[in-house]
Formats: C-alpha cells, structure tokens, sequence
C-alpha cells in the first residue's frame, strides 16, 4: 500500500518499506518538495492508501494530484488546473532492490497525464485504466466518508481531511499518528506529538476512523516519561522529561470508548492514565493545599527550556498567556506560585473520567476512589477559587489574592460540573455573554477583550484557539444552557468556515475581531485541531453524550442539515433535518422520523 504520510512531500507517496515516489516538477527552476507554502487546497485522504488528492500551487501553476493504492501498484493522476505546461519528473528513492518501474518516468503535464508504478515483473496499467480506476475508488470513498451539508456546511469532511493530511508516518510503534501539523515533524526529527493536542485529535477522527483514533491514542501515551506523566511533547529528537500538558486523556478517550465500545482500548491505556494522575499531586501542589500549579522539574534538556517560568507556562499549554506576566516561578517546589482554574477544573474532570473507566473494567475500588477525590476537588475548587466580588472562577496567588484576569480557563469548572447552577448562570450573564469581555462576532477570545493584552492579538494573547473553544462548550452542554451552546456553537463553525472557504485554511489560531488566521505568522494554516470548532457544530447534530451515555440526535434551533456516515457503536448513522423535523438511518435504514428538538437514543 502507498500512503501520504511523508512529511516532507504533499507530493509523494510512502510505503510501508519505506520506498518513496515524489513527482517533481520543472520549469526554469524544479520544485522537488511540496510543503505547507505550495499547498492550494487539500482534498479527501481516505488514509488507508484507497485514495487521496492534493491541489498543489507549484510555478505559478495550480496542479491536481490524486492517488490510488491498487494492488501491488500505485497509480497516479495528474491534472493541470491553471496555468501553462510544465515538465514532470517522477523519482524512486529508498528501492534498494530495484524492484520499481514508473511508467512514465518524465512527461509534459499539458492537461491530465497518468501514472503506474508497480513491480517490474507486474504490467503497466494503461492511462485508460489508471483513470477508471481513480475514478472509481474516489466514488467509493466520497460516498463512506464522514460529510455534513446544509446550514453546518461541510465542517466535518473538512475537519477529518485536515487530520488526515496531517497523518504520517513514524518509525515507533504505533506508526501511524496525526501530529499537530505535518510541516513541524521535518524540525524534530520527524515526527512530534503534543499531549492534549493527540488526545482531541483521536477524539475528533473516532467519528469517521476509529483505528486512526486508537493509533493516536497509543502513539501519545507511549510517550510515557519514565516518571509516568505524558510529557508536553514527544518526538523523534526527544521528550520533555520536565513537564506534562493539561490532562484531557482520560476525558478523551472515555468519549472514544463510549462511541466504539472496544474494553480493549480501556484495558490497553487505564494504568498509563492512572500513574499519569497520580503523578500530579506528588509534583505539582507546591504549596501543599490541595490545588495545583504548572511548573517544571529540574530535568530535562538544553535545547529546550526547563525549570523555568517559560517552562511551566509551556505546560499550561498556554504558552504566552498574559495570566502567567506577573507570576513567580518558585524553583524549590518547581511550580508557578498560583493556583490555576483550569489545571484543577481538568485535574477534577480526569478524577471523574477515570472513575468512569474504572467502573467499565469493573475496578469497583478504583471508582469509589476517583469519584471521593472527584468530590474532595470540586469542594477545594469552590472553596478556594470561587472569586465573589466578580462571579467567576479566577486564578489565585499562593498570597492569598485572586488575579483579576478572565480567560476561557475561568469557565473550565463547568465542564467539570464544579458550580451550582446558580453559580453557572452568573458566570455565563456577566462574563461569557458579554460584549466586552468575550461574547461577539467571534468566540471565543483567549484572555477578556477588557485585558490590556487582548491587543497584542499574538498566539494566546487575545487569539482564539478551538481547544478552548470545545472546551467552554462542552461545559454549556453539561449544564443544559442549550441555545447558548448552539450561538456558541454556530460562532465557533462561522470561524471555522471563513478561513475554509477562502483559502482551505484550518488555521492553529484566529483573530478574534476579524477571524482571520493568516494576519500574523504563528499561525499554522493546517493545524488539527482547529478542527474542534468544526466538531462542535457537529455534536450539535449528534454526538454520544459522555455523561448520559446516550446518543443524541437533532437540534432544535437548526432548520436543515445533514450528517452522514457518522462512525458510531459498530454502525454508520445519518442524520437527515428537514423543516426543523430529524430522521435518523441506521446503516442506511430509517430507525426514526419526524422527530423535533433533540432526542436521546437508549442504546
């Protein structure tokens, strides 16, 4: 089988013995790698080798290139979208036995020009062929994959092929992931894994591929550091042997599991996750009060930043944030010396996920254990960090102050189910539906407009970023605020279509006035998960509810839409809305019609 997963090459394709085909192309100069900078557009990406297609803008010209895994062969297509004539090239490398022939080796792409690659000792596949082949294995995918239409537009076949062309290839077990984006794997070595970036990344892909999803599940947790957290990051030049990253594992992949329902990739990851939550506590209270702080251990290596302020802001996952300025990194107990709302919303949900998972492998013991500590932090949460005078979870000095700086992380105790739903409501009328703090046009922004640094408009300094996006909303969803998750929701999906539609662009960070991407330079255009702002207008569809444990269908603010081929409990669903009223096709069989609003499927 040919893949896409080198990164180096949008224009090549991969095997499994690591030989590698690259279509060059020449003018008065030759392009032999195609990255991020001669991308068009990209374009479904079965991933398992059965299809693909890559719009590539190379010397001034916009060129198609689709490819087909048949048989023992790779067939390839070219077409020249825009632009004049040029000559292609087409390379082996790595086929030390010389057991490839690439018929043709050169040619002059004028209009289409085809493509077969196989074994010396095989036949050529004539153009005719090679064509009806594509064509056909581009019908059979089109019509399996993941879609939606309609008011959420196209937002999950978009997101899937932005995970998709960001899937490489890795010579570590599993070989398979999905990194943040495929261009920074050439700097590390080739490849690098981010923490919770993997996780929402294997959460997101479950709907359409749940063994891409297990692969990055296994790929992120066998980066395990000795000590038993999940570092920051992971890559072929090392670890981030200091720090971890915020703990959504155990979170994510119960939300996995609860769509699939294989016990294995419980079984496989529970004591991973467990020594990953035990290890919290035993590095990261410094003050010993019973709440965490970010930090960094003095261990690690020189070409990246340990022991320091940086370094802990780099475990946050919230590498500039302005709530981090004024903060003193205390190098005895290896922590910032505040107390975070966010670190220990995420700590008290993973003690609530894993008592969840505790119970589905029928360690009875460990569920009573997780769901007391559950109760301990929910209790130190509102205790500690509910700030009075203004409504809202905030940050606090080990001094005894609150920090008076409003970020998304403030409303994190929602998705963890910490405040009465008194305390919920006051927090969403006076500071999330605010015009001047983060309600708008867009949402939602990564500190509060009214902070001197939401100007900077730099990375997490008043950018909006979808991890925090998703996570706000789930925590709507939790607490029934319905119809704000739906505006929350239909924001987050406007975003994400604005930049897809111009430019084909899933962008790592937005702006938050404009919503533009490509405004500043450290915003990668293809960065997985931007692709959360599309899974939220999608579970606003369906989605299987981690807490519920129910399949829930429909919405009863939207008037018509579709999703189809929904990966689900060993079955493919569509979910068809027509004048505001649902039919739900179970593996291509009407189960339900007529339905209103949402409903719940007891399963």
């Amino acid at each position: 089988m040919w893949y896409t997963f080198d990164p180096r090459y949008l224009n090549g394709f991969l095997n499994k013995e690591g030989v590698r085909i690259v279509f060059k192309f020449r003018d008065d100069e030759t392009i032999e790698e195609c990255r991020w900078k001669n991308l068009y557009r990209i374009g479904p990406n079965s991933a398992d080798g059965s299809y693909s297609e890559v719009k590539l803008n190379v010397l001034g010209r916009i060129i198609s290139l689709e490819g087909v895994s048949y048989d023992n062969s790779l067939l390839v297509r070219l077409r020249l979208i825009e632009g004049d004539p040029l000559d292609i090239e087409v390379e082996k490398q790595n086929d030390l036995s010389d057991k490839l022939r690439i018929s043709p080796e050169t040619t002059k792409l004028k209009g289409v020009s085809t493509f077969s690659i196989g074994n010396k000792s095989e036949p050529n596949y004539s153009p005719l062929a090679i064509e009806e082949i594509i064509d056909d294995r581009r019908r059979i995918y089109l019509k399996s994959r993941l879609i939606s239409q309609g008011e959420i537009e196209d937002i999950s076949s978009a997101m899937i092929e932005g995970i998709k062309w960001n899937t490489i290839y890795r010579e570590k077990f599993p070989h398979i992931c999905s990194p943040v984006s495929r261009e920074w794997c050439i700097g590390w070595g080739g490849y690098v894994l981010f923490d919770w970036d993997t996780f929402f990344t294997a959460m997101m892909v479950a709907c359409e591929s749940k063994d891409l999803s297990y692969n990055n599940i296994r790929a992120i947790i066998s980066e395990a550091t000795g000590r038993g957290f999940i570092p920051n990051f992971g890559s072929a030049s090392g670890k981030s042997e200091d720090r971890s990253q915020p703990p959504v594992g155990s979170y994510c992949i119960l939300k996995v599991y609860l769509q699939h329902r294989d016990r294995w990739i419980l079984e496989d990851t529970y004591d991973a996750l467990k020594e990953w939550h035990r290890w919290w506590f035993s590095a990261r209270d410094g003050n010993k009060n019973g709440l965490l702080e970010w930090g960094s251990d003095n261990i690690g290596d020189k070409r990246w930043h340990y022991h320091d302020l940086q370094a802990a802001k780099f475990e946050s996952g919230l590498d500039n944030s302005p709530m981090y300025d004024d903060v003193i990194f205390n190098e005895e107990t290896n922590t910032m010396e505040l107390d975070d709302v966010g670190l220990n919303s995420l700590y008290a949900l993973d003690c609530w996920a894993l008592s969840r998972i505790a119970k589905e492998l029928g360690r009875y013991e460990d569920e009573v254990l997780y769901l007391e500590e559950y109760l301990e932090m929910k209790k130190r949460i509102n205790s500690l960090l509910w700030n009075r005078e203004l409504g809202i979870y905030t940050n606090r000095y080990w001094d005894g102050r609150f920090s008076n700086r409003l970020s998304p992380t403030c409303f994190y105790p929602l998705l963890a189910g910490i405040p009465t739903q008194h305390m919920a409501e006051k927090m969403i009328k006076r500071h999330l539906l605010s015009e001047d703090k983060f309600w708008g046009e867009f949402v939602i922004p990564s500190i509060s407009k009214d902070d001197p640094a939401f100007k900077d408009n730099n990375y997490w300094r008043g950018r909006i970023w979808a991890p925090m996006n998703y996570l706000v909303y789930e925590g709507l969803k939790r607490y029934q605020f319905d119809r704000i998750a739906y505006d929350f929701a239909y924001k987050s999906i406007r975003l994400f279509l604005k930049e897809w539609k111009e430019e084909g662009h899933i962008h790592e960070n937005y702006n938050a006035i404009t919503g533009d991407g490509d405004d500043v330079r450290s915003s990668d255009p293809l960065y997985t998960w931007g692709g959360l702002l599309a899974y939220i207008g999608q579970e606003e569809l369906i989605r299987i509810s981690p807490y519920t444990e129910k399949l829930e269908v429909g919405c009863s603010y939207i008037k018509s839409a579709v999703i189809k081929n929904y990966q689900a409990l060993g079955s493919s669903w569509d979910i068809e809305i027509e004048d505001g009223k649902s039919t739900v096709l179970k593996d291509g069989k009407e189960i339900l019609e007529d339905l209103e609003g949402r409903i719940a499927i007891y399963l």
